[in-house]
């Protein structure tokens, strides 16, 4: 079909109505898809304990500190306290990261975007190896 004023050929109104339709329920799937992560993202608490067990931190959705817990052990070996509450801090937020890439990885493919590589690119190599760790007991049924 040739366009009766020049510049190449016409558009068929059928076919554009119906791309203009599958880009709407595209969208529609996109919006569905992030209104759903951001209800999962709300109740996301992440939490991780110290490697000599002395402090366990949770974060919340955010990625922000929302508990600290000290153990009675802990506060006889004060000497130890910080490393421990920071290395329970650093774990914490690993877990946020993986929880977070995990959430993408629901969403990949529900739009023209691909989010998940931009978000791959930028984690450290500890987040890749909680991914892991974490597909690994989902596997294993824990």
């Amino acid at each position: 079909m040739t366009n009766p004023f020049g510049g190449g050929p016409s558009v068929d109104p059928a076919a554009a109505m119906a791309k203009l339709e599958r880009l709407q329920a595209q969208a529609e799937q996109m919006l569905a898809s992030f209104e759903q992560a951001r209800e999962e993202l709300g109740a996301m608490k992440a939490e991780a304990t110290s490697e000599d067990g002395m402090v366990r931190v949770v974060l919340d959705d955010e990625g922000g500190v929302e508990t600290i817990e000290i153990s009675d052990l802990a506060m006889r070996s004060l000497g130890r306290l910080n490393h421990s509450i920071m290395g329970a801090i650093r774990q914490a937020q690993i877990v946020h990261s993986a929880m977070m890439v995990e959430l993408v990885e629901k969403m990949d493919g529900t739009g023209p975007f691909d989010m998940l590589s931009k978000v791959r690119d930028q984690m450290p190599g500890e987040v890749h190896e909680t991914l892991r760790a974490r597909a690994d007991e989902r596997r294993r049924g824990y």
